[in-house]
Order: C-alpha cells, then sequence, then structure tokens
C-alpha cells in the first residue's frame, strides 16, 4: 500500500528547483511556485519524497522544501508489510570516530583503492590517475551547486549495533566499495550518520558518497547528498521507492510528447520505464558510465538537477530510436534493456559521448513548466493503481533460490499466481509423478 505523506497538505511541495546559494531554496526541484515554507522548530519534521518523515535539527531558521509530493486522491489501507524493513532504531548522536576530512587526503588511499582498483573504480579506466591534480577542484563544484542553505553540521550517529538491519546493509555496501577496512568503516560511519537525518538509504548513496569524498570532506559531501536526496531526486531511495516510479513514468508521459512512435513502440511491447531506468535516474549511472563519461554526467546532474535526467534518456531514445523501433518481439527484450541500461555489452563508448554530447541541446523547457501537473497525473494513472492493485504480501511464499524482494516484485504489480521461477523448477523436479 502507498504510505501516505505526513504532515498538512498546505505544506506539500511540488516539483524541482535550484535554489540560491546563500537563502533557503523558495521551491523543491524545478517547479515555478515561489511561495515560502515555514519552519515550525530547530528540529521540525522534514519530508523526503512520499512520507519518509524524520527529525532532524538544523541551525537554519526556515526549512528545507521537503521534496515533490503530493497525496493521492484515495489514500489506501495501511497493510501490514511483512517484507518491509524494520523501523529506524533511535539516533543514539556522538563524536565521529574516524577521520572527516576527504580520502585523497589519507595516507596511502590511491595506492590501496585506486590503484589496486576497489570495486567503486571498476570503471576508472586510468580517468583519475589522468585527471589526478584538477580532481578535487572538479568534485567541489558539485557542491558549490549544492548551496549554502545544506551546509549544515553532520550529527554523527557512530555504529554501535553492527546486527542492527540497516547498520548490516550500509556494512555491506562498504564492502563493495573499499578494500582498506578503515576507509570502509570511516564511510559506513558516514552513511549511517546521513541515514538517520534522512530515514533513508538506498546503495546508491554510498556510491555517490565514495566518489564525493574523494575530494570533499564529509561535512561537504552532506550538502552534496542533502540537495540529491532533497531537491533532485527526493524519494528515489527509500525502501518503497514511489518516487522513483512516479519520476520515470513521468518522464514516459514526456517522451510520449517528444518522441511519440518510440513510446507507443515502448507501451506494444510491455516495456514500462520503471523497469529500465533505476539505473540512470536512482543509481546516477554509477557502474554504468566509465569515469571519463561519468564526471561529465555528474557535472550537469549537479548543476541542473532532474531536468537533466529528462535530458539524457532523451538522449538515449535519440542516438538509439532506429535500433529501438525495430525489436518486436517478446524474445527480443533483452536487447530493449541493454540499450536503455546502457550495457557495455551494447552501447559502445562513442554512444555514450553522443548522448552526453547531445543531452544538453534538448529542449524540455515546455515540459518542464508543466511538470507538476505532468508529474501528478503520471502518479495518479500509474503509480497509485499499480500499488493499490499490487497483490499483497500474503500472496508470496518466502523463496530462498533467488534475491529477489518482494517489495520490488509488488512494485512492479507481479500477479500473485507467478512465482521464482527457480523454486518452480526445484518443485518440478522433486514433486512425484502420478501415473
Amino acid at each position: 500500500a502507498v504510505r501516505a505523506v505526513q504532515g498538512s497538505e498546505a505544506d506539500q511541495w511540488k516539483g524541482y528547483g535550484n535554489a540560491p546559494a546563500a537563502k533557503a531554496p523558495t521551491s523543491s526541484g524545478f517547479s515555478f511556485n515561489k511561495s515560502a515554507v515555514p519552519i515550525a522548530s530547530s528540529a521540525a519534521p522534514v519530508k523526503f519524497g512520499f512520507g519518509n518523515t524524520t527529525t532532524t535539527a538544523t541551525t537554519s531558521s526556515t526549512s528545507a522544501p521537503s521534496g515533490f509530493s503530493f497525496t493521492p486522491k484515495a489514500a489506501a489501507p495501511k497493510v501490514p508489510d511483512a517484507d518491509a524493513p524494520p523501523p529506524k532504531p533511535k539516533a543514539e548522536y556522538g563524536k565521529p570516530n574516524f577521520f572527516t576530512g576527504c580520502y585523497l587526503d589519507m595516507d596511502n588511499f590511491w595506492e590501496l583503492e585506486v590503484d589496486a582498483r576497489a570495486n567503486l573504480f571498476n570503471l576508472d579506466k586510468g580517468f583519475l590517475n589522468a585527471n589526478r591534480d584538477t580532481l578535487q577542484a572538479r568534485i567541489r563544484k558539485w557542491y558549490e551547486h549544492a548551496g549554502g542553505f545544506y551546509r549544515i553540521p553532520v550529527q554523527y550517529v557512530p555504529i554501535k549495533d553492527r546486527d542492527e538491519y540497516y547498520a548490516r546493509v550500509i556494512i555491506k555496501d562498504t564492502e563493495r566499495t573499499f578494500f582498506d577496512p578503515l576507509h570502509r568503516e570511516k564511510l559506513a560511519e558516514f552513511l549511517h550518520s546521513m541515514y538517520h537525518e534522512f530515514g533513508s538509504y538506498g546503495q546508491a548513496m554510498s556510491y555517490l558518497a565514495g566518489i564525493c569524498l574523494l575530494g570533499l570532506t564529509e561535512e561537504e559531501t552532506a550538502s552534496v547528498l542533502r540537495k540529491v536526496v532533497k531537491e533532485y531526486i527526493p524519494g528515489h531511495w527509500a525502501s518503497e521507492a514511489v518516487g522513483f516510479a512516479t519520476n520515470a513514468w513521468t518522464w514516459e508521459a514526456i517522451l510520449q510528447e517528444t518522441h511519440k512512435d518510440v513510446a507507443e513502440h515502448f507501451n506494444k511491447m510491455n516495456f514500462w520505464p520503471d523497469t529500465y531506468l533505476q539505473k540512470i535516474m536512482s543509481g546516477l549511472c554509477i557502474h554504468v558510465l566509465p569515469f571519463a563519461q561519468l564526471f561529465e554526467f555528474l557535472d550537469n546532474f549537479m548543476e541542473q538537477g532532474f531536468p537533466y535526467l529528462v535530458k539524457f534518456c532523451l538522449g538515449i531514445i535519440e542516438r538509439f530510436r532506429t535500433e529501438l523501433l525495430r525489436i518486436d518481439s517478446a524474445v527480443q527484450m533483452n536487447e530493449l534493456f541493454s540499450i536503455m541500461r546502457l550495457d557495455a555489452s551494447t552501447v559502445e563508448v562513442s554512444d555514450l559521448k553522443n548522448i552526453l554530447k547531445n543531452a544538453n541541446r534538448i529542449n524540455v523547457d515546455d515540459q518542464l513548466k508543466r511538470i507538476d501537473n505532468i508529474r501528478s497525473e503520471a502518479y495518479d494513472k500509474k503509480v497509485g493503481p499499480r500499488m493499490n492493485r499490487a497483490p499483497k504480501v500474503e500472496a508470496f511464499e518466502p523463496c530462498t533460490h533467488c534475491a529477489v524482494s518482494y517489495t520490488h516484485l509488488r512494485a512492479h504489480e507481479t500477479p500473485e499466481h507467478l512465482v521464482c521461477r527457480l523454486l518452480l523448477e526445484k518443485k518440478k523436479k522433486t514433486t512425484p509423478t502420478i501415473i
């Protein structure tokens, strides 16, 4: 069931916007509503995307925008979700246990992680070494784009129970990011603190933080993450990523206007945007693009926010329009996924350069002026009904044969009679034949 957005409807903001650096942003993304948002106190609830409400202290006298959000016309009744993560534990604040500066200021970081090619740097391809002298200055521009409003101290929450659900997830993600235990522990404590501030966590947060921390302090990196989570892609890194699904269908609605033939072809193929845009819109192309192209992508994203994601994805359509329209059978569906996810097996570096070059030339100004209405309609017509019709947890038996999460299955309206194919094969082998 869709989690209802907390707080008064009058406090909800729609759209996105790029805020002035010296004061609180007046809109959350690229909305054209310029009203001010009051704050009740220095520890007022902050809303992220769709219903992730948490309390965070701030020294500012005004509140950050709550990200785009809107209240569904009819809230679905709340159903116990056995697949949902446990409630967030109470934060126990303390002092940081590790160095809070940037990774490049730590002894032997380059040798232990970059030269040894830690998992985060799998697609480096020599970019970091070639740009070592200018790397920190380039990343610092992302911090400048975040604006002064988000420059507040990090409230550290040291990890005391390593078996607690989110602590365990975060520790696992840091192990997939760096090699050295000290570098992992530094990142884990920082992410754990940001999780308690945001009230949500996603693996992409670990990847983005790891890259930012190459050239920024933890406090500066926190400013970048706040900009991304609160304004650019709110609700994308929540346990139920309704924000991502809504933005994916918002993009599809724009595609209907800019490339109607491709949009109708995708619909005919039952090729839905929330199944193929996650690595771009939520993962921000980390572990997708080689670092040379990734940094160009992030430079543009940090400056423009969600509008750049719209243009970048339309750039994929423009580059591969002929190939996409040629795929016309279910047998070829993997080819559609491979193109739209920018798989290295299908998409060459020259294609990526073409997409990046053309993305900023794509004009969607008219659609961005109507983005609030487009987004609301996308939720009402696509996301809300799917969430309401999705089978409840009781319709599934736990699967020990695959890593598919049932939250993911419900979000994509998996019929209750469908089960894991691996589980089905096992049942075929173990069920005696009746003669």
